[in-house]
């Protein structure tokens, strides 16, 4: 996210997306919130987190929760996905499990 990757959470960061909710894990935290998604249009409204140390996953998760609060538009490509901000810049790069 936001030009880094996550394979220091690799295992554990996810989201899931289910009837205008999301919830899933930052890496060290799970979260929970809403999106709306609209064509290409992706925005995602209040996520809350839990609050658990994030310890060495501290990075991931604040790049994680960054990423959706600057998400406008997403791109699906098969299993994948890229979330872009407002300047078309991929903070968000999804794969379907």
């Amino acid at each position: 996210a936001l030009g880094k990757t996550t394979e220091n959470a690799a295992d554990t960061a996810f989201l899931e997306f289910t009837n205008g909710k999301v919830s899933g894990c930052t890496g060290a935290n799970t979260l929970n919130g809403n999106y709306n998604a609209n064509g290409n249009a992706l925005s995602f409204g209040e996520i809350a987190t839990s609050r658990m140390g994030a310890g060495p996953y501290r990075e991931t998760e604040q790049a994680v929760l960054k990423a959706l609060e600057t998400a406008a538009t997403v791109t699906i490509d098969g299993d994948k996905a890229s979330v872009a901000d407002s300047t078309g810049a991929t903070v968000l790069s999804l794969i379907k499990k």
